[in-house]
């Protein structure tokens, strides 16, 4: 039986690169501080050899760098700008976050990109001080954070569609199954005579997907087609939402957090209390309430999976091609 071909290592690279294999290492996982001449020189020479990552090499050295910096404070960081009031739902997908932080064995600081003490030229110093690898960007109003810091240094995962630019990789709910689903139970206990309410806003921050799958699934199946009612970001008019009721006279609306808020103190009970009510994003703690429940913590859970991932294999910086892994919610409605 004839010799087995020798395997490509990062040996054979760096000879024929004539660097160390301290630098093929580095190059091999996109790290910042090799040159990125030196690192496509790199990358070249390891594809010609037919060079393939040894996984358990590289989980062996995962771990190592991951307690490596244990004396930082923080190995990762969360990014958010934190609302006048926050959400269940933005709470609770960072609970998610934060729980699988531990398991994992990393540490986990939260920044709030909007205290004024908190220029982005003093958040580099913060992240770079601190030894963080990877950021999880929560959810957040829709922004563009291109500016923000150098994302080549860092890999990052986002949990919603509200980051406008970059696009990075993200882990976010199956917000147009979400909604197939709810139409579909709605339709089974009788109410096929739907509405849906949003801002300009919410529509930014869910990539237009509530009212995608709500058109889609009423035109399709030849249900009342109530023409979707999108308000700007300000505050929701009364006369504005009578107008649309009185016309179209819904059974069923389906809304989120906000427009409900508006709904309670601004219609009359009379009306208030002829339509059932359904959220897009339910509170799991309440028990009274129609709609989805996006499951928010096991959202946090999956894209710290994503993002530590990305970080044994050594992917930082900005995605050519943006993977999006999206988690099914749970319909919730309290009646038969």
């Amino acid at each position: 039986m004839g010799n087995l071909p020798n395997r490509p290592t990062h040996r054979t690279i760096a000879r024929e690169a004539n660097v160390s294999n301290v630098t093929v290492s580095l190059a091999l996982r996109n790290h910042p501080s090799i040159p990125e001449s030196t690192r496509a020189r790199i990358r070249e020479i390891a594809e010609t050899q037919g060079y393939r990552p040894d996984p358990k090499l590289n989980e062996l050295m995962h771990h190592l760098r991951t307690h490596r910096n244990q004396k930082f404070s923080s190995n990762l960081a969360a990014l958010r700008l934190r609302p006048e009031r926050e959400t269940h739902y933005n709470s609770r997908v960072l609970a998610g976050v934060a729980e699988q932080v531990r398991r994992y064995g990393y540490s986990l600081e939260v920044i709030d990109l909007n205290k004024p003490s908190l220029p982005p030229r003093r958040l580099r110093k913060i992240l770079y001080s601190r030894g963080i690898e990877g950021v999880v960007l929560l959810p957040m109003e829709p922004v563009d954070l291109s500016d923000l810091v150098d994302w080549s240094a860092y890999s990052v995962v986002a949990t919603s569609h509200s980051i406008l630019k970059p696009r990075f990789h993200s882990v976010v709910p199956n917000q147009f199954s979400n909604m197939l689903r709810l139409c579909e139970r709605l339709a089974a206990v009788g109410e096929k005579r739907i509405g849906i309410v949003m801002t300009v806003v919410q529509e930014l921050k869910v990539n237009h997907r509530f009212t995608g799958a709500y058109l889609w699934n009423t035109m399709m199946k030849g249900w009342p087609l109530i023409p979707p009612l999108i308000v700007d970001s300000g505050e929701l008019k009364r006369e504005v939402l009578m107008k649309w009721i009185e016309k179209h006279d819904p059974r069923v609306v389906i809304t989120f957090q906000k427009v409900m808020e508006a709904v309670n103190t601004q219609l009359p009970a009379s009306v208030r209390n002829r339509i059932l009510w359904a959220r897009t994003g339910v509170d799991p703690g309440a028990k009274d309430q129609w709609g989805i429940l996006e499951n928010a913590e096991e959202i946090g859970r999956a894209a710290m999976d994503v993002l530590v991932g990305m970080i044994h294999r050594g992917y930082r910086g900005i995605p050519e091609t943006p993977r999006c892994t999206e988690i099914e919610g749970t319909v919730r409605l309290n009646r038969q």
